[in-house]
């Protein structure tokens, strides 16, 4: 597990989690906002979402920033689910 790009050890380490979560959460951070933008009903399967940053601590040395944006799937969950009930009747 990676807590804020510099602590990295085994994800099943609750006490060194609790402890990396807690010094991350005392150090300055980019002001980040997220914003959905309403569905295009002629296009169903798309999505806009923007994100923005601004505010960097005076300590970043990147000039750049990676968006990490992890998904999840729900209509296979269901369906496969569906799929399982069925098998078993």
């Amino acid at each position: 597990m990676i807590v804020d790009g510099t602590e990295e050890f085994v994800g099943s380490d609750g006490r060194r989690l609790r402890k990396a979560i807690s010094s991350a959460a005392q150090s300055q951070k980019a002001d980040v906002s997220a914003s959905l933008a309403p569905r295009d009903p002629s296009n169903s399967d798309a999505i806009t979402l923007t994100i923005r940053a601004s505010s960097f601590p005076n300590d970043t040395r990147s000039p750049h920033v990676d968006v990490l944006l992890p998904s999840q799937k729900t209509t296979c969950k269901s369906k496969c689910r569906a799929a399982k009930t069925q098998a078993n009747h």
